[in-house]
């Protein structure tokens, strides 16, 4: 697909050799906005990048979009933010587009509906003034589609903690136990991480959360930090909870979506997995087998896988031992009773996600 670039910024012939120049450099950010299909939230999501306590002079802001909207590229125009078209509708080459333009050697995400909080940028270009420093993730406050707090909680870590590289088996897990793979909006990292496999990522389909955590877990020397910082607005739609009941409308019509997205993960998963077969951290690579068969199961449960393998199956029970966590097991079980009635089955979690939907 054709991406089409356009900013008042000059572009690098090489974008890849700014690894290599900034080594003895102190941290220059590029943040990545990634605006798929809509932009109702994206003048927000700009003014909190715009607004930061951070000197303008040490970070660049990139948004990929593929919609047209000559008022938005007007505003984006008048604050020198590069902007890319890309009509690819793969979440991974967004990124890719982006990471290709950028000068930055540290990457710095945001969903189009989240935000930064004023102190975020300058948190990162602290914590990456260690050369060592690969990957930072912070938690992150919650708000509803108005911009104002909710109470809504995910498990995170009450206290920062830095990870030595490799990654031992115990310490990955109890990361992924607590989301430290979760929402693009509160990870950075530096950008040779993301570099080493981009073919890979220009073909994500979904993860790209998980994509990016597991790229910066693989390497063999280096850190990763995890704050407890509420440093990003995390953003809850009503349309989230009520898009599979009241979007759909109906239980083919809910079966239809979630199958779609059951597809999309699995994709995704298998694209990450296979990225990192050259890694050598078991640990992550394990990991990484158990998020894909783990996709794989949920495709079969809604619908668009229509066989496992005894691999899948045995894979999953060693996950539930390797990870620690009764989830895997449970999903087993589901699989086990999609198999002896999937009507049955599939009608209970519709019936679930309604009461989810509307608590």
């Amino acid at each position: 697909m054709p991406i089409e670039v356009r900013s008042s910024t000059v572009i690098p012939e090489n974008p890849s050799s700014s690894i290599s120049r900034s080594s003895n450099k102190l941290p220059f950010i590029s943040v990545i906005i990634k605006s798929y299909n809509r932009s109702n939230f994206l003048l927000e999501t700009l003014y909190s990048v715009l607004k930061q306590s951070l000197d303008r002079r040490y970070y660049e802001v990139i948004v990929v979009k593929n919609y047209a909207d000559s008022k938005m590229d007007q505003f984006m125009e008048q604050n020198s933010i590069i902007v890319i078209n890309d009509n690819n509708d793969l979440v991974g080459h967004f990124i890719w587009s982006a990471l290709n333009v950028s000068h930055g050697n540290i990457l710095c995400f945001l969903d189009d509906d989240d935000l930064f909080e004023p102190s975020k940028l300058k948190f990162i270009f602290d914590m990456f003034t260690d050369r060592e420093m690969l990957y930072i993730h912070n938690e992150q406050s919650f708000v509803n589609e108005k911009g104002n707090p909710i109470n809504h909680k995910i498990k995170g870590i009450s206290k920062s903690l830095t990870v030595a590289l490799p990654i031992k088996k115990f310490k990955l897990g109890k990361l992924i136990s607590c989301n430290q793979d979760f929402n693009c909006s509160s990870m950075a990292v530096r950008k040779e991480v993301l570099m080493l496999n981009s073919s890979y990522l220009s073909q994500l389909e979904a993860s790209d959360d998980s994509y990016i955590f597991f790229q910066a877990a693989s390497f063999a020397h280096g850190k990763m930090y995890f704050s407890s910082e509420k440093l990003t607005k995390y953003r809850v739609h009503t349309s989230e909870t009520k898009m599979l009941i009241d979007g759909a409308s109906n239980y083919s019509e809910y079966l239809r979506s979630v199958s779609n997205r059951a597809r999309r993960y699995m994709a995704g998963r298998e694209t990450m997995y296979l990225s990192l077969q050259n890694s050598t951290s078991r640990v992550v690579k394990k990991s990484c087998l158990c998020y894909f068969v783990e996709s794989k199961v949920r495709a079969y449960i809604y619908g668009y896988k229509n066989k496992l393998d005894f691999s899948d199956w045995f894979t999953l029970l060693k996950c539930s031992c390797f990870q620690h966590t009764k989830y895997y097991l449970t999903l087993v079980f589901v699989a086990l009773s999609t198999k002896i009635n999937r009507q049955w089955t599939l009608k209970r979690l519709f019936e679930n996600d309604k009461k989810r939907g509307h608590s």
